[in-house]
């Protein structure tokens, strides 16, 4: 329905044009673009004059709202196999070719988007940020994010006269000021929604290839993720059936089906989620945001998101939730890459290389953010990470389990199992 919207109403302005104005050197190129159409409709007794600005009207349309059929689609789009996988990327090539096609257009495009859908909206922003911050974390060792540094600027330099949310997602992400609007003129009951998604073309590619490779705690579980997204939505779907179908807990739980559900259902079951259990929650079942519906705002969010709308303090809860856990997981990574490495120089007896990462180790506690002190790496800790390697060295070397109550099962698995390093050493005691 939006896309019939918006057809009809570029379609209708183009028209209105170009019946003012039926000499004007646009509706002739469209009529020499397609002398075919105007034409047949000549031929139907058309005048002149209408059937040169229903052509024009048509050639907008072409030119605002795009071509989708096949002849006009890349050749990777083509086919049974490219349209599947690519049927809802064809919006995004298409404003990305007009957008390079037309320079002059870029710009006004640009500033209007930064306006709408602020810094992160624009074309290929949240690529770009991703590849910096992988970038980053891999040669530098350091923790960059473009969106962190914009929200720090909002509010250090700023001083929040453009607030971080506006400054990164535009007026987007608080209802275009519709909701500040009304509720200056006392309708506190009117929701703020965040639209930013909805606007943006911060995300260009079908799936994000570095973000399996920077500062995450798990990147096989996140290289998955990448790849279901990279399926797009009609090869995504078996995908996220075997997804589902691994988790053997908590079948009631409408959240868990919500990944293959058709996005209209999906938002219906979000609003009635939030309307019955009162709450969003995460992926372990714990509550992000709390919803009342005897509240009039909260009760107008419940059924915002029903209409595919999602409640602007949502998105904050969720946007602070990823940023807490992407820094930490950074500052995680870091230490136990500095632990290990040392545990390493120390098993292999290498002393030039265990004075130098200690050296590294000091720069990293001196380096450490004041809120991040927790993560710094003591004697203390450093001492027992070091014991624990070598303890598990030495145990395995030993032809024995890492982990004490393992040993009665090694042994119940001889008989089937043998061990290929002898009986002495299997019946040797574990290291203290």
């Amino acid at each position: 329905m939006t896309e019939q919207y918006n057809l009809r109403l570029a379609f209708r302005a183009a028209l209105q044009l170009a019946y003012e104005d039926v000499s004007h050197s646009w509706v002739g190129d469209s009529v020499r673009a397609d002398p075919l159409s105007y034409q047949s409709l000549i031929d139907k007794g058309w005048a002149d004059g209408e059937a040169r600005a229903f052509v024009a009207a048509q050639n907008a349309v072409a030119k605002t709202q795009f071509e989708y059929a096949p002849w006009a689609r890349p050749a990777f789009m083509r086919g049974p196999i490219g349209s599947t996988a690519f049927v809802f990327k064809l919006f995004t090539q298409n404003t990305l070719y007009n957008l390079a096609s037309n320079p002059a257009m870029l710009w006004r495009w640009m500033l209007v988007m930064g306006f709408l859908g602020g810094a992160m909206g624009q074309p290929g922003a949240e690529n770009i940020n991703s590849f910096l911050k992988t970038m980053a974390y891999r040669i530098f060792g350091k923790d960059f994010d473009l969106e962190d540094e914009g929200r720090h600027f909002a509010h250090d330099v700023l001083n929040d006269v453009i607030s971080p949310d506006v400054l990164m997602h535009g007026l987007a992400a608080k209802g275009f000021g519709m909701p500040a609007v009304m509720h200056s003129l006392g309708a506190n009951w009117f929701p703020t929604v965040d639209m930013s998604r909805n606007v943006g073309l911060g995300d260009v590619l079908p799936a994000d290839p570095f973000k399996p490779l920077g500062p995450v705690l798990e990147p096989q579980k996140e290289a998955w993720r990448q790849a279901q997204k990279a399926a797009g939505a009609a090869l995504g779907l078996p995908l996220s059936i075997y997804d589902f179908s691994e988790s053997n807990d908590n079948f009631g739980d409408l959240k868990k089906y919500e990944t293959w559900m058709p996005r209209f259902m999906g938002n219906l079951t979000h609003a009635f989620r939030f309307a019955y259990q009162g709450r969003e929650v995460n992926r372990a079942g714990n509550a992000v945001v709390r919803f009342n519906v005897g509240d009039t705002e909260q009760m107008n969010e419940i059924l915002a998101r029903a209409a595919g709308m999602q409640p602007r303090r949502l998105t904050e809860e969720w946007a602070r939730i990823q940023a807490l856990s992407e820094q930490s997981a950074f500052w995680q990574l870091r230490r136990q890459d500095l632990m290990r490495q040392f545990g390493e120089a120390v098993k292999t007896g290498d002393q030039e290389s265990r004075d130098r990462i200690l050296d590294t180790i000091k720069e990293f506690n001196k380096k450490l953010p004041e809120e991040m002190r927790a993560y710094g790496i003591t004697s203390t800790g450093l001492r027992t990470s070091v014991e624990q390697r070598l303890r598990a060295k030495a145990l395995q070397e030993q032809g024995l389990p890492v982990h004490k109550r393992d040993i009665p099962l090694q042994k119940s698995l001889e008989p089937y199992y043998p061990h290929g390093w002898g009986k002495d050493q299997v019946d040797a005691k574990p290291v203290q």
